[in-house]
């Protein structure tokens, strides 16, 4: 299993190595426009503010929990 990873792994590096630049994609958005779309990226997503809480409910749920630890405010006003 471990080598299936690795090897995966491997391939990935490899392949993201050979290919066309990360950077060369990336597109200059202005800071409202960042704004818009990261508000819009949050209101779909139903975030908890207790993990603990969260773990109960992923567990009644049989889910995993997406753990993210940030510092600063979620509407990018850090």
């Amino acid at each position: 299993m471990k080598k299936a990873v690795c090897y995966a792994l491997t391939l990935l590096v490899s392949a993201s190595l050979t290919g066309p630049s990360f950077a060369d994609k990336l597109t200059v958005i202005s800071a409202p426009e960042a704004s818009k779309e990261a508000f819009q990226v949050n209101k779909r997503i139903n975030w908890q503010d207790n993990l603990d809480a969260a773990r109960k409910k992923a567990a009644a749920d049989k889910k995993l929990v997406f753990w993210v630890h940030m510092l600063g405010s979620m509407d990018g006003k850090t």
